[in-house]
């Protein structure tokens, strides 16, 4: 092989990566990832964790026994509707059913650990006032 041949080979390969390498910039700069190599450590976990979250569901039923006694409920209600809000979840929606027997919290979180730590949190819970609670990932359509 001569020597301009594989000159010629290498500048090719080398003017194919700098291309491919362009692209995947401008594909990250388009969907919003371009500006995290700019970031502390601190900065880009946040970003991160805000670009991939997803939705979940906070289903709880309250103890049957406690129907009769909705003092004991009205006591921890508004520590409950202050910790939801207060966290100030992306997404959030949540409200009791209409018979009061239970109710309903939907919230976006990173994982399924940071959604659990949420809802076990959650004065209700901490009172010992809900019989069953389910924490679900929701594919929100």
């Amino acid at each position: 092989m001569n020597f301009k041949r594989i000159k010629k080979r290498i500048v090719f390969k080398q003017i194919s990566h700098f291309i491919l390498f362009t692209l995947l910039v401008i594909t990250l700069c388009i969907t919003g990832y371009g500006n995290l190599y700019k970031l502390n450590a601190e900065e880009y976990k946040e970003k991160r964790s805000q670009t991939i979250t997803k939705q979940y569901v906070f289903f709880y039923m309250m103890k049957k026994d406690l129907k009769k006694d909705v003092n004991e409920i009205k006591k921890v209600v508004q520590e409950h509707i202050k910790y939801w809000h207060d966290n100030k979840l992306e997404n959030y929606s949540g409200g009791p059913f209409s018979d009061r027997s239970g109710g309903m919290i939907s919230f976006n979180a990173d994982s399924i650990n940071t959604a659990e730590e949420l809802a076990m949190n959650d004065p209700f819970v901490i009172n010992d006032l809900i019989e069953t609670k389910w924490i679900k990932e929701w594919m929100k359509e």
